[in-house]
């Protein structure tokens, strides 16, 4: 059998409010459709995994809410504390 590699979806939160999927910005409001999206795309959906950057002073609110659409569509949700600079 062929090893795939997971697949995983980049969520940026800013303090702002300003989110990107896979570095393009996106509408709040269109961001689960679109993750939704992805995670249909993938070879592997039960390998699939939401990475959350969340800059500095962003409300964990909008972290728990890109948490519970990952949770919805069965995906694995991590929480990078870091951005990458």
């Amino acid at each position: 059998s062929k090893t795939v590699a997971p697949t995983s979806v980049v969520v940026t939160i800013e303090k702002s409010g300003k989110y990107t999927l896979n570095s393009k910005e996106i509408n709040s409001n269109v961001l689960e459709k679109a993750l939704r999206q992805q995670v249909r795309a993938a070879e592997q959906k039960e390998d699939v995994t939401v990475t959350i950057v969340a800059e500095t002073g962003t409300p964990f609110d909008e972290v728990v809410k890109v948490m519970n659409m990952a949770a919805k569509l069965k995906a694995r949700a991590i929480i990078a504390t870091e951005p990458k600079s």
